[in-house]
């Protein structure tokens, strides 16, 4: 009782109203092969009852957990929010905030992305006629240092095992291999503040821009090894940077691949996505099956 009562204080405190479980967040706006949703029981999440999904439309509750099989995707609608999900993905909505008009559905502030790769589109607010709705501010806030998540003043953030990505209103690109720890993060539109977990170490990552994030731990000693004080300061420096590179077209190949499923969609589809990934036509999943080889029978 006590843990609830301080809970509502601080909500109270903060002016900040978190979304049920139970409430809807949004849909799935569309979808390739197998695509399962698990849910939180009696507002258990750790237990959970699993379901493929099977038409476009079926809705999101605001904890659940969205998977894609192999040579599987997923287009998710979550209001303010779109995202598409490559193959072998696992996301969990993980932080919901109560939209300040009562008919909005609640806004998702955090996904967390376990494995997989995946594209996403934040929506800002309408800005004034003619101008982008796409931010290219770059005077993005960190937050505060010590935060346990990395929380800041983002609108929304995607979570890894090793990095937080941060934005207000951008279009970009997470991924994360469990084999290796890694983060990737590109920015094809706007500006993304990505900083490691477990560290001090960020950048900002503006469009046509990427950086890999490697797990903390392989940065442990770099600086306290170093006895020369000229070299270590230059390390410390370059410690709590990371290296923000252009766009390398690995990556613009791997934007692609997860983006076939909304490459008819206007809003993935805007005139600097086409700068930098070329025209939608050509996002194609090289796993797929040739036009000319589409509706042969295996006679085999």
């Amino acid at each position: 009782m006590v843990k609830i009562v301080v809970g509502m204080i601080v909500s109270v405190l903060c002016g900040v109203s978190f979304a049920s479980a139970t409430e809807t967040c949004g849909s799935v706006g569309g979808m390739k092969g197998v695509v399962e949703i698990l849910r939180s029981r009696d507002g258990d999440d750790q237990v959970r009852n699993g379901f493929i999904v099977k038409r476009d439309l079926e809705p999101v509750q605001c904890d659940d957990v969205i998977l894609t099989g192999k040579d599987s995707a997923a287009k998710v609608l979550l209001g303010d929010v779109r995202i598409v999900m490559g193959a072998d993905t696992r996301v969990e909505i993980a932080k919901t905030l109560k939209s300040k008009q009562v008919s909005a559905p609640p806004k998702v502030s955090l996904l967390a992305l376990s494995y997989g790769k995946l594209r996403a589109l934040v929506k800002k607010a309408a800005p004034a006629q003619g101008a982008s709705t796409l931010s290219t501010d770059t005077s993005i806030k960190t937050g505060a240092a010590n935060s346990r998540d990395g929380a800041s003043t983002e609108t929304f953030r995607i979570k890894t095992a090793t990095a937080v990505a941060g934005v207000r209103g951008t279009d970009f690109y997470t991924s994360y291999d469990p084999n290796t720890a890694v983060t990737d993060q590109a920015t094809v539109e706007g500006a993304v503040m990505v900083r490691q977990v477990g560290s001090k170490r960020a950048a900002l990552v503006s469009g046509g821009n990427q950086v890999s994030v490697e797990p903390s731990e392989s940065l442990r000693g770099l600086v306290k090894d170093n006895r020369d004080e000229s070299l270590k300061s230059e390390k410390e420096k370059r410690a709590n940077e990371l290296a923000v590179i252009p766009m390398q077209e690995q990556i613009k190949n791997q934007i692609r691949v997860v983006s076939t499923l909304a490459k008819a969609d206007p809003e993935f589809t805007a005139p600097q996505a086409v700068k930098v990934l070329g025209k939608p036509e050509l996002w194609t999943d090289s796993r797929e099956k040739p036009p000319e080889a589409e509706g042969l029978k295996n006679e085999f």
